[in-house]
């Protein structure tokens, strides 16, 4: 444990050390001529600021090493250890609960950008002091709080067991997801600290290829970690969707548009040099999102409002600290330099490539702000009175329109060129694309759809899809680097498409489904055939489900949630290409046998029927003159009533000390045959002001029917959840070929 602090503090030493050499490297590539420069001093300081560097890394990993050694050595007295662990995980959630918690995610931050920067190092070229004292500054925000809120704190016991990780997180996109998104984090950083140096540097041009592939990647990896916990939900949450505008959810997505806004832009700084002001700031507030993103997540501002939010670990100062910082230093930087930063004029006389980027980067920004905007809400409403969230209906109303102009915006593209084209000869060459989105249309209303936006947005994802898949099959012959936007262009367009179809055509049932009986629903034929219980403790329900010549058996989860004492329903749901079937369990009803048949429940003042007459809890009777002699009696007023015929009963329990006696009432003989029978108050709630009756031997045989188990499920048919998640897949291959291209580019040009 001390070891673990002790590689923390002694990274931070070699942090600081680094740091100050590559300020010397600054000061003297400043300040100094080229043909001037002390070039043995400069080549020392270098060496020594790349030596504390690797020393950094060096020990961050070392402290990963160490961290991941105490989670599979069971080591609870660690405080992290105790809190996400237990002895019967698998490896493989014993793996991942090194980023289970807060703690131990910004140590595997600070893990993965201490290595993105021994990569970038190598790429850095001219602008590497000024770049590399950047991410050596954040990095040290990091290691401080790591100091502040680390993984190695013990727990002041010795535990002989864990209090194990959430059931809701033991499934395998989770051991997926928190990774890949938390280096898409990381890597925002690389751009950031790219344009810092540009600036700092008077460098206009050279940065632009080397920010171009470190862009890309944190497009990928936050990208790729955004879709990931949307499939998760999907497949395990049981709430029947995939994205609910959460707003833990939306800062990620946040960060994820204004990263893809910077690459746009880049694209015509690349080709044009021109946009470069814009991309400066979209590359600081990228990196500033992310802070803010992480500020909602781990402050617990929005514990009230969010399901992912974490706990307040006292780092709310230390991360508004930290985002003010960041986007001052860098604004004032970009102001400082404003005048010197080429400026080439976009002209929108005609309709061009440059000009469509310079739309699509407009339509990402504006729908980040609108997120921004409503994901905010709680905190800019704290600071008027009371805090509170927009509707979700917020979200869907103002990224409507926005995901029509981006599609429609998608669909011209790929008969754009740089040059300026004849509006007739954009014209024919669309028509095609046009003519099949419009039959497209005209199916979809035919099958129910009527909202005209709705139908719009359909119209202008089919149009973007087959303008940009002919684009692609038109250009496959030249090789691969030709068809990257097609491909990244025909994901978003299936993405979209599958967005809009299932969320228009969603249909959904909830029934009861009783053991053993046979009911068709949604055109299925469903059986429930009982419940199920996994090694680890996880129980379900067994449905047996027939379409047709399909037969398979369903098992959605239903269990309790030791870890946060809450019910958790996880879904199952069969996958086809053209619908899903969705099966979602709400809850088990077990059968009435001669138990359950003898016990009722009731509020006070509630009447119910029970072995054909009206009973009803009228009031308490408290004896309190025998308090003194440390007894406390209390009796339930029951009146029964049927027809003409009604009496009353007062069962109840004496408390003596820590001890209780009950005092059962004696009840009538129901008839003739009957025999007297006995209630007991058998138990008391008093803050639902409800008690438990238990009746004996007043039932006959005739008053208990035995039912059989049932359960309630919602079923849901959801079509083109494939389209949606095949699209997710092309538009991340595709963003993984341009970075591919980029760096090519750039280790060509060193």
């Amino acid at each position: 444990m001390k070891f673990g602090i002790f590689s923390i503090y002694a990274s931070l030493i070699a942090m600081i050390y680094s740091s100050w050499y590559y300020f010397q490297v600054y000061q003297e590539e400043k300040h100094s001529k080229p043909q001037k420069l002390q070039k043995d001093i400069l080549t020392y300081n270098i060496k020594q600021a790349r030596l504390g560097y690797f020393a950094m890394t060096g020990m961050i990993s070392v402290a990963s090493i160490y961290l991941w050694v105490l989670i599979f050595t069971h080591q609870f007295q660690v405080d992290y250890i105790y809190r996400y662990t237990s002895s019967d995980l698998s490896a493989g959630y014993l793996f991942s609960a090194f980023w289970a918690g807060q703690e131990g995610s910004f140590l595997f931050w600070a893990l993965m950008l201490a290595l993105m920067g021994t990569v970038f190092i190598h790429y850095a070229r001219k602008l590497e002091s000024g770049a590399m004292l950047t991410i050596n500054l954040v990095q040290i925000a990091f290691l401080l709080l790591l100091i502040k809120a680390g993984p190695f704190v013990l727990s002041g016991s010795f535990p002989v067991e864990g209090a194990g990780l959430n059931p809701l997180l033991q499934n395998p996109w989770m051991v997926i997801h928190p990774p890949i998104l938390f280096l898409g984090y990381a890597a925002t950083t690389i751009p950031f600290a790219i344009v810092i140096a540009a600036l700092l540097n008077h460098e206009y041009k050279s940065w632009i290829k080397i920010a171009f592939p470190w862009t890309l990647f944190a497009s990928i990896t936050m990208g790729a970690g955004i879709i990931i916990g949307g499939y998760w939900a999907y497949k395990v949450l049981g709430w029947g969707g995939y994205w609910g505008w959460d707003p833990v959810e939306n800062s990620s997505l946040i960060a994820w548009l204004s990263v893809l806004a910077l690459f746009h832009g880049l694209l015509i700084s690349r080709f044009r040099g021109g946009f470069q002001k814009t991309n400066f700031a979209l590359a600081i507030f990228s990196f500033v999102l992310v802070l803010y993103a992480t500020f909602l997540t781990r402050s617990g501002v929005l514990a009230d409002f969010s399901v992912h939010s974490f706990q307040d670990l006292g780092i709310n100062g230390y991360l508004t600290l930290y985002i003010i910082g960041s986007l001052s230093f860098g604004l004032a930087l970009l102001y400082q330099r404003k005048n010197e930063i080429p400026f080439v004029e976009i002209s929108f006389d005609s309709l061009t490539k440059e000009n469509i980027l310079v739309i699509t980067v407009l339509i990402l920004v504006t729908s980040a702000f609108f997120i921004l905007l409503g994901t905010s809400s709680p905190l800019i409403t704290n600071l008027l009175g009371r805090p509170a969230q927009v509707e979700t209906s917020f979200y869907n109303i103002v990224n409507l329109p926005i995901g029509i102009l981006m599609s429609v915006a998608l669909g011209i593209a790929p008969v754009l060129l740089w040059k300026s084209e004849g509006l007739k000869k954009i014209i024919t060459e669309l028509v095609l694309s046009v003519s099949i989105a419009i039959v497209a249309a005209l199916i979809a209303i035919s099958f129910g759809m009527e909202k005209i936006l709705n139908i719009l947005f359909l119209v202008s994802a089919v149009f973007a899809l087959v303008s940009n898949f002919m684009m692609l099959i038109k250009n496959i012959r030249f090789g691969w680097n030709l068809i990257v936007a097609p491909i990244a262009h025909v994901g978003v367009a299936l993405m979209f498409i599958g967005i809009i179809v299932s969320g228009v055509f969603d249909k959904s049932e909830r029934v009861i489904l009783t053991q053993d009986t046979l009911q068709n629903v949604l055109g299925n034929d469903l059986v429930y055939k009982g419940e199920f219980q996994e090694p680890g403790g996880k129980t379900g329900v067994l449905i047996e489900v027939q379409n047709g010549n399909s037969k398979f058996m369903a098992n959605p989860h239903l269990y309790q949630n030791s870890y946060t004492q809450g019910e958790m329903r996880e879904p199952h749901v069969e996958e086809n290409f053209l619908n899903d079937l969705y099966i979602s369990p709400l809850q088990v009803i077990d059968k009435v046998g001669i138990e359950q048949a003898n016990l009722l429940t009731l509020s006070k003042g509630q009447k119910k029927k029970f072995a054909g007459y009206d009973v009803r809890f009228s009031t308490f009777d408290m004896d309190t003159h025998q308090q003194e002699n440390g007894e406390f009696r209390v009796a339930a007023v029951i009146q029964f009533t049927k027809g003409s015929q009604s009496f009353e009963v007062k069962p109840a329990i004496v408390l003596r000390g820590k001890e209780q006696e009950y005092e059962p009432a004696q009840l009538p003989k129901r008839d003739e045959q009957g025999t007297p029978g006995k209630i007991l108050l058998s138990g008391i709630n008093p803050e639902k002001k409800s008690i438990q009756l238990s009746f004996d031997g007043w039932l006959k045989e005739g008053d208990i029917k035995e039912t059989p188990n049932q359960v309630v499920v919602e079923v849901s048919n959801k079509p083109l959840m494939s389209v949606l998640w095949l699209g997710t897949i092309l538009l991340t291959l595709g963003t993984l070929l341009a970075m591919r291209r980029r760096t090519m580019e750039l280790k060509t040009s060193i």
